[in-house]
């Protein structure tokens, strides 16, 4: 058998190829601790000084104030009676500013907003005729509503219906003959709906329509003059403050 022999500069007590021996491990290593290395990532850090975001919707709860101003038109049917006489009637158009103040307070659980609301209106509406009666003239001399409120608020944004009890006092007059009355009228309702906008601090501002019968009103024989008022509309717009 052969004998197997290393040269003198493979020998492995040479220093020099310790040397090499020793680098070339190195760098066949390099691979894989860099593989390694790509294998492991730090942790995400976490900042727990920032606080969880904060919902920054409309608070529409709490107790409210504040006044309107607006415009109503509507119609009256007026009619004048001696006894057991018709002297004549006429239905003719009545309209004018109003304005007033109202308080109210709202609930709130989730999205759905329902309350009370109470308001109260000076009225300069009036109309005449010369029609069936002459000079027959109604002046809607003030009125009031206490409604219920249901809305859907979307934010600063607050979409309702509305309904309830309307009251006023009406003055019926005529020159022929001469009869002048004035009544206050508690049997009426009011219904519409509006929009209201949440717009600075706790302050908001509406725009409302209302529907509102008054019914009628008769002073009782033998001399009577009266009318009826089922037909009013009324447009207005409003601020209230929210305290909440």
């Amino acid at each position: 058998m052969g004998r197997f022999a290393l040269s003198d500069s493979h020998r492995l007590g040479d220093p020099t190829a310790m040397k090499r021996l020793l680098l070339a491990s190195v760098l066949a290593s390099l691979p894989i601790a860099a593989q390694a290395a790509d294998l492991y990532a730090e942790p995400p850090v976490v900042d727990y000084s920032v606080s969880p975001a904060v919902s920054d919707d409309f608070n529409w709860m709490g107790f409210y104030v504040g006044g309107n101003a607006g415009y109503l038109w509507g119609e009256s049917r007026i009619f004048i009676t001696v006894g057991n006489n018709d002297e004549g009637s006429d239905t003719f158009d009545f309209e004018g500013f109003i304005g007033g103040g109202q308080v109210g307070y709202n609930f709130q659980t989730g999205p759905w907003v329902f309350g009370l609301e109470a308001d109260l209106q000076y009225s300069d509406a009036s109309g005449s005729t010369n029609g069936g009666c002459v000079n027959c003239v109604t002046d809607l001399e003030w009125f009031g509503t206490v409604r219920g409120r249901l809305g859907f608020a979307m934010d600063r944004w607050l979409v309702y219906a509305t309904g309830g009890w309307a009251y006023g006092r009406v003055q019926d007059s005529a020159t022929n003959p001469p009869f002048s009355h004035s009544e206050t009228l508690t049997g009426g309702w009011a219904a519409g709906g509006g929009v209201e906008y949440g717009f600075a601090g706790n302050w908001t501002a509406k725009v409302e329509y209302l529907y509102m019968d008054l019914g009628n009103s008769d002073t009782g024989p033998p001399f009577n003059i009266g009318g009826r008022y089922d037909e009013n509309h009324i447009v207005r717009v409003g601020v209230n403050y929210l305290f909440n």
